[in-house]
């Protein structure tokens, strides 16, 4: 039984696993000989690394019969990293989508077993998109389980290195609006930041004052 205190109980993992009557294992410390020796215990096929924003280390993939896979919401290898939704609205990108993959020592780097292409909405915020990537995950994964237990040791296609772009966490100088950039960047900068951490600008009261006013929503026009 899980710990109440721990880390993993509160996430929506372990509360989706605890409604399914699904063991959760509660370690601050997943790379400990006690957790890997339990996980190796359950004798499972097969991971699914979901919620993680750390790297996985081989020994914990190890633990599983044919390792783990990965699920990024992004068209790998385009936008690696911690930020790929807003980075692909960020860019003027006019499509995304999912990519499940194996998880390897380089991070989102692994072969790919399947990917999801959508197109991004003209309007569509960060919010938005990534509850929209969020069910196209979903029938991704399902359609990777399928092809697995056909297979169990499919390995995927290799990522074109060569096609590598990064997306990594937006710093203040990201969403600062400036406005003698152009409308379309501003627009873009609104979309991509919202709901966090949201485009600023920065003006000047009657009194002297430095407020900050943040934007939800901003279309450029003809």
């Amino acid at each position: 039984q899980a710990e109440q205190n721990g880390f993993l109980s509160k996430s929506v993992v372990a509360v989706q696993a605890k409604k399914h009557a699904l063991r959760v294992l509660v370690s601050e410390n997943p790379v400990t000989p006690d957790i890997i020796d339990k996980v190796k215990n359950l004798k499972a096929d097969l991971g699914i690394v979901a919620g993680s924003g750390e790297e996985l280390s081989k020994a914990v993939r190890n633990a599983f019969g044919v390792g783990c896979i990965g699920i990024h919401p992004s068209l790998l290898p385009k936008y690696r990293g911690p930020s790929p939704i807003a980075w692909a609205i960020l860019k003027g990108e006019k499509k995304t989508g999912v990519t499940v993959f194996r998880v390897t020592d380089q991070p989102y780097a692994g072969p790919i077993l399947i990917q999801r292409e959508t197109m991004i909405r003209p309007d569509e915020i960060w919010f938005e998109l990534h509850y929209r990537l969020a069910r196209i995950a979903c029938d991704a994964i399902d359609a990777v389980l399928k092809t697995l237990n056909e297979d169990l040791h499919y390995v995927g296609v290799p990522q074109d290195e060569s096609q590598a772009t990064s997306a990594p966490e937006l710093e203040e100088a990201d969403c600062l609006l400036c406005f003698d950039e152009s409308a379309q960047t501003i627009a873009l900068k609104c979309r991509a930041t919202w709901p966090w951490p949201s485009a600023l600008s920065r003006y000047v009261n009657k009194k002297g004052e430095v407020e900050e006013l943040k934007i939800l929503r901003a279309t450029a026009g003809d």
